[in-house]
């Protein structure tokens, strides 16, 4: 391969160069090809294309050059009008594999370090405060949607564990790093600790895997609201849990602890030692709790609270009689 001694630099017509056919890119993705397009419409071709001269005589009246590098570069301006891009000329003749060799390292990613996120937005706001434009006028100017503009203002100026994420590399998008924003700092500070002790990028997937142990964990019991009047009267905290049982009275029914208000027969459960401790709630409508107490030869009496609470006294064994009101 020829040493690169001296280069020649033009601005050459897009229609007299032709893409290496043998180039190992095989596929171009087209959002990126159109974001492209759109930049160079904003601001030309700022990196010249690299070319030779065509390796096939014949074909240099209509095509003079081939491409080297840049391929996505030169669809971009053809899609985006570009009558002429800026080249840089390989000296002399470059065989084939010499020509692959070159067009490898060039694409290599070992070789080539992208700009990491943080960068890119830090010189997006940075641009911005110096336009002194506001966002909309900013982003019309570079041929950028507004939301793009304030995505990228928004990842300059993260702060706690998504500043620490973008700053260690380990926030690569701007999607991923809105949902990690959006999490609480707990799990954000989670996530980091795992993706900096497997030194992998935090994905989509950990993110809404977090969210959603999040939205399962336990909420903190709710305290029941005193029922309306006429509505269904919901049994205290303590009233199937606290009491221990006690032999009934003489002469009075009690009902069995585990029978159903429905009169169906009580499903067998694990033994008591087994049964996780804590209160438990239920509700009786008005018209339920009279019912049971005539079941158990009682008048109803009272107001449905009243009749409840002696429900509860004959379930316990501890009184007949209809509690006072107090």
């Amino acid at each position: 391969m020829p040493p690169l001694d001296s280069l020649t630099a033009l601005l050459v017509p897009v229609d007299q160069i032709v893409p290496d056919p043998d180039q190992p890119r095989t596929e171009v993705d087209r959002a990126e090809l159109d974001a492209l397009a759109a930049s160079i419409q904003a601001a030309g071709v700022i990196q010249p294309l690299l070319v030779s001269h065509h390796p096939d005589p014949a074909a240099r009246a209509a095509t003079p050059y081939m491409l080297i590098a840049g391929e996505r570069r030169w669809r971009a301006a053809r899609q985006a009008g570009c009558a002429t891009v800026p080249v840089v000329v390989h000296p002399g003749e470059l065989s084939g594999p010499d020509r692959l060799m070159m067009q490898l390292d060039e694409n290599d990613g070992e070789l080539r370090r992208e700009l990491s996120l943080y960068d890119r937005a830090a010189a997006v706001d940075r641009a911005l405060t110096l336009s002194a434009l506001k966002k909309d006028e900013f982003a019309r100017r570079h041929h950028k949607s507004g939301a793009w503009v304030s995505h990228y203002v928004a990842i300059a100026n993260a702060t706690g564990p998504t500043r620490d994420a973008l700053a260690a590399g380990l926030l690569t998008g701007i999607t991923v790093t809105r949902l990690f924003s959006r999490l609480s700092a707990a799990d954000q500070r989670r996530l980091l600790q795992h993706a900096k002790r497997t030194r992998l990028p935090i994905t989509v997937a950990r993110i809404e895997a977090r969210a959603q142990r999040g939205e399962d964990r336990p909420q903190a019991a709710a305290v029941a609201p005193a029922p309306a009047a006429g509505g269904p009267v919901a049994a205290p905290e303590s009233s199937t849990a606290s009491a221990p049982a006690q032999p009934p009275a003489a002469g009075s029914r009690s009902l069995p602890a585990a029978a159903s208000p429905s009169g169906r027969a009580p499903t067998a459960g694990p033994p008591a030692a087994s049964r996780s401790p804590g209160p438990r709630k239920f509700a009786l409508a008005p018209a339920d709790c009279a019912a049971l107490l005539r079941l158990l030869g009682h008048q109803p009496q009272g107001t449905s609270h009243d009749q409840f609470r002696h429900l509860l006294a004959l379930a316990r064994g501890q009184d007949a009689a209809a509690p006072a009101r107090p």
